[in-house]
């Protein structure tokens, strides 16, 4: 089985939904989502949490997974996602001895995502040696 990492982004002060990443849905926080999702994938094998927001560190940090320290720079509302992304990625890699194979790439406030999901694209991927990435999308008949 190959090596794959999840990194579950978030960022603390959300100005567009107040604490969208730790909102409560369905009597569980938003932020849990995701990571219960990496953790029961059968492909995943290192968490790292990219966050600035104590909460949600703590969680991982009580689970022992990995914590990234992100620079102020990347926890404001001018910094773009491609950056906190850019930037947990590198810090990944520094803290792993291999390369994985697949890096699955969560955000905090994705609370459709759960281990099947994951799975199934990551079996998907390992089918078709012309793909390289997988990414869900979700169709809104709002216009």
């Amino acid at each position: 089985m190959s090596q794959s990492i999840a990194i579950i982004l978030g960022r603390k002060g959300s100005k567009g939904i107040k604490n969208k990443n730790k909102m409560k849905i369905l009597g569980r926080k938003s932020y849990l989502y995701p990571l219960n999702a990496a953790i029961k994938s059968k492909y995943i094998n290192d968490i790292f949490i990219s966050s600035d927001d104590n909460e949600i560190r703590n969680s991982g940090k009580k689970l022992g997974l990995f914590l990234i320290d992100r620079p102020k720079r990347i926890n404001t509302d001018k910094a773009l996602f491609e950056e906190a992304l850019e930037f947990s990625f590198y810090a990944a890699l520094k803290k792993i001895n291999y390369k994985p194979k697949y890096i699955v790439i969560l955000m905090c406030n994705a609370v459709t995502i759960n281990s099947n999901i994951i799975d199934l694209s990551i079996d998907k991927l390992n089918k078709n040696y012309k793909a390289d990435s997988a990414v869900t999308v979700s169709k809104f008949n709002m216009y």
